[in-house]
């Protein structure tokens, strides 16, 4: 969550212009049926904006160059020392000159070779779940911002319509007011009651204007709308398909991929305490009289004298090794109760953001269903009754507070229900 709010918190930085300002006639509702183009806006997609983020986040780019060295550096595992080559000139064996060559390799003990394979292998597994995490954290970061905003959006729209009810209101009001049939009282209150409205639309034009610079920042996109549909519809969930074993969690997955790093490294140093393999091979000239078989030979510098050598290096720093593989199999301790609690964490976590769905879904779908259609007709009604002067101006208020209370209360409930259900998605790495 650090991760989100970090991202949100790149807004302060003020380094990119706003680019579009809603108003009340700008605001367009549409169906809620997919909408690939609309003329004179550009529209966003929530996956686009995703796409876009993904393609131009700086932290994304550099865990993904961290990903790729990584990988990269899986080819040094069967890396050898270097080979010792000398040659020598002299008179290093007698009076007469001679001419030697010799190269040497040493070799680890074959099972450090795999050893390191393994550390490097493992190496670029936690590289690339760090990426990954630090996708899942930037889908979800956009998600809620692409939330927020839908639904900002959708309370401003309510409250324009509250806004223009309460001008009809005021201008009424002031028609009966000139005619005798209103008190200066009544006209008073409307005028209030319009103010207060097209105040509060003001202030979430700022809060919409915001959002916008925002998702800006983070996605790279310029002048961009996205749709406000008639209803705010709860995303796709079947929550079935989310039970699943926290194993499947980022978090845990690399915390499990740390431990495995930790069990490489243990090994690597295991097998760095077996001894080495030396292989030499020498070629030097005798210049000089030997006997050979009872006879006397004259070799000259071109006549060649062979050999090999096999040695074994063997470590004397035990007790260093065995200190590395103590502190290797702490830190692998230490890891795993890391990761147990993680996991422990995550599953309760899951369970109350079920719990949670649960509320929240019964919320949504009583104002979805029923309050909010209820309230529309409340609103119709109060507008004819006041019009034929069958209720009071007080009444008529009141209604209007009680239509504008569900309406809130609804939006609300749905952005509750829509966040709950990004953060279980982002739980599984969706």
């Amino acid at each position: 969550m650090k991760e989100i709010n970090k991202y949100i918190a790149l807004l302060a930085m003020g380094i990119m212009p706003f680019f579009a300002k809603l108003t009340a006639q700008e605001i367009k509702v549409v169906d809620n049926q997919p909408q690939e183009e609309v003329i004179g806006s550009l529209f966003f997609s929530e996956e686009e904006l995703i796409a876009n983020a993904m393609e131009r986040n700086f932290q994304v780019k550099i865990q993904g160059l961290e990903a790729k060295a990584a990988k990269a550096l899986k080819a040094t595992a069967f890396e050898l020392p270097k080979a010792d080559i000398s040659a020598q000139y002299g008179h290093y064996d007698g009076p007469d000159n001679n001419l030697a060559f010799e190269i040497s390799q040493t070799l680890p003990f074959p099972t450090l070779f795999w050893a390191k394979a393994q550390q490097l292998k493992a190496g670029s597994q936690t590289a690339n779940l760090k990426l990954e995490m630090q996708k899942n954290e930037l889908r979800q970061a956009v998600r809620i911002l692409y939330e927020q905003l839908r639904h900002k959006q959708h309370q401003a729209y309510y409250k324009d319509l509250l806004s223009v009810t309460y001008g009809r209101y005021y201008d009424l009001v002031s028609e009966r007011y000139k005619l005798g049939e209103a008190t200066k009282q009544e006209q008073t209150i409307a005028k209030i009651k319009m103010n207060k409205a097209h105040f509060e639309y003001k202030q979430l034009q700022l809060e919409i204007s915001a959002l916008h610079r925002k998702i800006e920042l983070i996605c790279g996109v310029k002048d961009f709308e996205i749709p406000i549909a008639k209803f705010l519809e709860a995303r796709p969930f079947e929550w079935r398909n989310f039970r699943k074993p926290m194993s499947e969690n980022l978090t845990v997955q690399y915390l499990n991929s740390q431990i495995n790093e930790l069990r490489a490294e243990k090994n690597v140093s295991l097998s760095e305490q077996l001894p080495d393999i030396t292989l030499g091979y020498q070629n030097s000239s005798a210049v000089g009289i030997h006997t050979i078989d009872g006879k006397d030979v004259n070799f000259g510098i071109k006549d060649r004298l062979n050999s090999f050598s096999l040695g074994l290096s063997i470590p004397l720093n035990i007790f260093a090794s065995a200190a590395k593989v103590k502190a290797a199999k702490l830190k692998m301790q230490a890891k795993e109760v890391e990761a147990h609690q993680i996991d422990k964490e995550m599953q309760a976590e899951y369970q109350l953001l079920m719990d949670k769905y649960d509320k929240a879904n019964l919320r949504y779908q009583h104002y979805q269903f029923k309050a909010l259609p209820e309230a529309e007709e409340l609103l119709k009604l109060a507008e004819e009754s006041y019009k034929l002067g069958e209720t009071t101006y007080l009444d008529y208020v009141q209604a209007l507070e009680t239509v504008d209370d569900i309406r809130e209360t609804y939006i609300n409930y749905s952005l509750e229900l829509n966040l709950c259900i990004i953060n279980i998605y982002a739980l599984f790495n969706k």
